[in-house]
């Protein structure tokens, strides 16, 4: 299970929030604003920078959609696609066993 970091505010991000951050910082970028902006800039449609911090936060759910503009925009992997949809579905990051043979 991903652990819950503190953020500046004091508030610690969701499970979903943890990944979502992870995989934006894997692309620099850092925040739920500037992934708001990086989603709209690559998919010219996202939501907004406050809808995204409630994501994170774990005030709201996105829907599945709008995961699906997230994975779209950051070109995730399969990897990257299966530790979304769990942390989405299960609230967790995923077993060693839930990536099935060699990911790209």
């Amino acid at each position: 299970m991903v652990a819950e970091v503190v953020r500046v505010n004091g508030r610690p991000f969701s499970a979903l929030g943890e990944v979502l951050d992870e995989l934006a910082r894997k692309r620099n970028v850092r925040g739920p604003y500037p992934i708001a902006n990086y989603m709209k800039a690559r998919l010219g449609e996202a939501p907004t920078g406050a809808a995204v911090s409630k994501w994170m936060y774990g005030d709201s759910r996105p829907t599945h959609e709008n995961m699906q503009r997230f994975a779209d925009a950051f070109e995730l992997s399969k990897t990257e696609k299966i530790t979304l949809s769990f942390a989405y579905t299960y609230g967790q990051q995923p077993p060693e066993d839930a990536y099935p043979g060699p990911m790209a």
